[in-house]
């Protein structure tokens, strides 16, 4: 379907009186309708008596309990009748349908529960989707996603939906402002060094540790593996895993920063990647002071010019873990956003303000950015699009 103008639908289903009830509403109140059609899975919910648990570790769901139905979203609410007895709804299957699909608590408590049990991968990938931004809207609790994904993650098969699946269960735990337990890292160190698995999935949960690590014994660990040089068995561990990792152990290890840097530096041979590394370690410096003048620098176009580094830069400068200091970048930031579109690459503005701010998730970081909006009423419309795009996780 074409899209000609912002926001996406809000789409409800329910079933009434034998019949699927699907309503959508516009969020900003213009009362628009996007017609398309949109396939809804309904299901009873109940196990298929035969299967055999231990042969069928995914617990997929038995064919003969489910319905696919596609419905033509044409007007406000639209009804098409179902099978009696059916209890669940799984909304867009297929993946193809577009708008943020809001399941009610029971919907809810079932797709969470119940990821896994899914045959058709786009089904499972797009049931992904519905709950990573219903944790985005609000409508479901950060734990409670994370506690799924970990669920979930072991019996998933394609290494593309676990891909996704460890990209939101590292942004739900980074976004989650309460105190870690350390269950997401243990079973993202477990899952990295269990031979068992198959190497890319092993190695897409390693990075996604690399990124989020806080536990110390885990730190020793990842420590110890980048001064040997080797991670797990099996595991690549080249040497832009180990340029990564450098960067993020700085950040936790300052007393090791020094001795970090300067081996890593004597590992690295191409000219142009030692440069790389000269400039975005700057980032990651322990003195805060290091740190601010290296900031202050990248206000300054002629340090701006090779724009991949300046991400990389940026985005360590506001890391998680020193968010609190790096609330003073973000003004400055959003105030030299104009000065980066006129300068950069047209792709550069967005990325320019996602750096620094994907690292924070404080209200004092909310209350920075709007206190800039509402001082600048008359900002450029397409740049205060990109900032909005970049705040949503502050919401």
């Amino acid at each position: 379907m074409w899209i000609h103008s912002r926001g996406m639908p809000h789409i409800h289903a329910r079933i009434s009186n034998d019949s699927l009830v699907v309503t959508q509403t516009d969020p900003l109140g213009r009362d628009l309708l996007w017609p398309q059609k949109v396939t809804f899975l309904l299901t009873t919910g109940e196990q298929d008596p035969d299967l055999n648990l231990d042969r069928d570790q995914d617990l997929k769901l038995d064919r003969e309990q489910n319905r696919t139905l596609t419905l033509d979203l044409e007007l406000a609410q639209s009804k098409a009748p179902v099978f009696h007895g059916m209890k669940y709804i799984l909304p867009n299957t297929d993946g193809l349908a577009y708008g943020i699909f809001l399941p009610d608590s029971l919907n809810m408590e079932f797709i969470v529960h119940n990821l896994a049990r899914f045959e058709a991968e786009e089904t499972r990938l797009s049931l992904l989707m519905t709950l990573y931004e219903n944790m985005l809207a609000g409508n479901l609790a950060k734990d409670t996603f994370i506690d799924a994904l970990i669920r979930y993650l072991p019996a998933e098969t394609n290494n593309l939906v676990r891909n996704s699946a460890l990209s939101y269960l590292g942004e739900a735990y980074l976004r989650d402002t309460i105190k870690k337990d350390g269950l997401v890292e243990v079973f993202l160190l477990k899952t990295s060094a269990d031979t068992r698995e198959d190497k890319e999935y092993r190695l897409l949960a390693y990075r996604t540790l690399a990124g989020l690590f806080t536990d110390s014994l885990i730190t020793g660990t990842l420590f110890e593996q980048w001064d040997n040089g080797k991670a797990f068995e099996g595991l690549p561990f080249g040497e832009t895993e180990m340029t990564s990792l450098a960067y993020q152990l700085m950040i936790r290890l300052p007393d090791k920063a020094s001795y970090i840097r300067e081996k890593q530096l004597e590992r690295i041979t191409n000219p142009d990647r030692r440069k790389a590394f000269a400039f975005i370690v700057q980032a990651v410096d322990p003195d805060p002071a290091v740190r601010d003048a290296f900031f202050l620098s990248l206000l300054e176009v002629e340090n701006r010019s090779t724009e991949p580094w300046v991400i990389s830069a940026l985005g360590y400068l506001n890391h998680f873990l020193r968010q609190e200091h790096a609330l003073k970048y973000i003004r400055p930031t959003l105030a030299g956003l104009e000065e980066v579109q006129q300068t950069g690459d047209i792709f550069f503005p967005a990325s320019w303000i996602s750096a620094c701010l994907s690292g924070h998730n404080s209200r004092a970081a909310a209350d920075s950015v709007a206190a800039f909006l509402q001082e600048h009423p008359h900002y450029e419309p397409l740049l205060k699009k990109k900032i909005l795009q970049a705040t949503y996780h502050l919401k």
